[in-house]
């Protein structure tokens, strides 16, 4: 039976842009409330296919180092164990 993940990113609070390090951080965390452990975050960046890549750590938690700040990027959230609503 597969779950329905609803991505739930505190945007406000984990998203970290400054001009020392651009960096985007957050936690994905189910519909049920619980943080989602090695989900696939791949960060896109304009039209490309994919920029990078991390997994989440057992409390949910991701971060990207790097980025460019100068094109829109979308996370695209992954893990087996869930659909993604979107």
């Amino acid at each position: 039976m597969k779950i329905n993940l609803i991505i739930i990113l505190f945007l406000i609070p984990f998203l970290s842009i400054n001009s020392q390090s651009e960096h985007i951080e957050g936690r994905v965390i189910s519909s049920q409330g619980e943080y989602v452990d090695y989900a696939t975050i791949i960060l896109q960046e304009g039209a490309s296919q994919h920029t990078d890549a991390v997994l989440s750590d057992s409390t949910g938690y991701f971060k990207f180092m790097k980025y460019n700040q100068d094109k829109p990027c979308k996370l695209i959230l992954q893990h087996l164990l869930y659909n993604t609503d979107t």
